[in-house]
């Protein structure tokens, strides 16, 4: 599935970070939902409901924590030589939501600037889009919620439904506290020294010394949401906000203390839906871009 509208480009950097751009040929329709409680993001509050800004030209996901935000001024040039962005009495101003997952504790603490995010919009594309250790997901990992466990790779995935001609899809970077299920079935997060998975949700449970109590904000999964439903921005917060059921499926446990959960949602296209529709349907879409992006997961260390 691909939106005419949309392109994806990546940009990995050595030292397990990456930045990852959705660009848009077209002006469009962005809400956002926070679920998570340990954000860093640029230029999202302006999208709050009842404040200036409704669209958008681009939505950037990057590592290298708050560090990687700055790079989402190449994304801002590269809009604007294209001659896209708000218009203003000076000049046009893309307006580029930025979100960042933290990364740094694994490999050489770098981070995306500016020249890298531009280099990941000349590289952005409307099909075949890369996914896994690519990007924002270069660095990330998930299953950091145990002390005597080790962690396995996150990364970059994307999930997609079509329901007549109702398209729905969903990028996701996960960079998550818990483990990453599947049917019941962990598939990525936690294991021991003999690469089993260790349960972190379980051992939450049970309150062995091993589950950690204290921890540094250093996960964040990011999502975005994109249908070609003709959506005004309170539809798109509802949809925002049901695709966070995603999340709760396939992640075990979700929205912790220490982690920057954060959706999107954009409409880039007319066609006509409901918006339950639609926000179910983001909901299986979300769940489905999580385990895509760790299909080839491997253990760190």
């Amino acid at each position: 599935m691909h939106f005419e509208n949309l392109l994806i480009g990546h940009k990995s950097l050595a030292g397990n970070t990456g930045i990852s751009v959705l660009l848009f040929t077209q002006r469009v329709v962005c809400a956002y939902h926070l679920c998570g409680s340990a954000p860093g993001t640029r230029d999202v509050v302006p999208l709050n409901l009842g404040n200036s800004v409704e669209e958008i030209d681009a939505l950037v996901f990057t590592g290298g924590s708050a560090y990687g935000l700055g790079a989402s001024t190449g994304v801002m040039e590269y809009q604007q030589e294209q001659g896209r962005g708000l218009a203003t009495p000076g000049r046009i101003v893309p307006i580029v939501p930025t979100a960042c997952i933290f990364d740094l504790a694994y490999g050489e603490p770098v981070y995306p600037a500016a020249q890298d995010a531009y280099a990941a919009c000349k590289a952005a594309t409307n099909s075949e889009y890369a996914r896994g250790r690519v990007g924002v997901g270069r660095g990330a990992t998930v299953g950091k919620g145990l002390e005597n466990g080790r962690p396995m790779t996150g990364g970059f995935g994307v999930g997609h439904i079509q329901a007549g001609e109702l398209k729905v899809l969903a990028c996701a970077a996960v960079n998550a506290f818990g483990d990453v299920r599947e049917n019941g079935n962990i598939i990525a997060g936690a294991v021991d020294i003999h690469g089993r998975f260790l349960n972190t949700e379980q051992h939450l449970i049970r309150g062995s010394a091993e589950a950690r109590t204290s921890l540094p904000q250093n996960n964040t999964t990011l999502v975005a949401v994109v249908t070609n439903a003709a959506l005004n921005q309170e539809a798109l917060f509802i949809v925002a906000k049901m695709a966070t059921a995603g999340f709760a499926r396939a992640l075990s446990p979700a929205f912790s203390p220490w982690d920057g959960d954060l959706v999107f949602s954009v409409s880039a296209g007319q066609a006509r839906s409901d918006v339950t529709l639609v926000g179910t349907i983001a909901a299986e879409a979300t769940r489905q871009a999580i385990l895509d992006a760790v299909r080839e997961s491997q253990v760190i260390g």
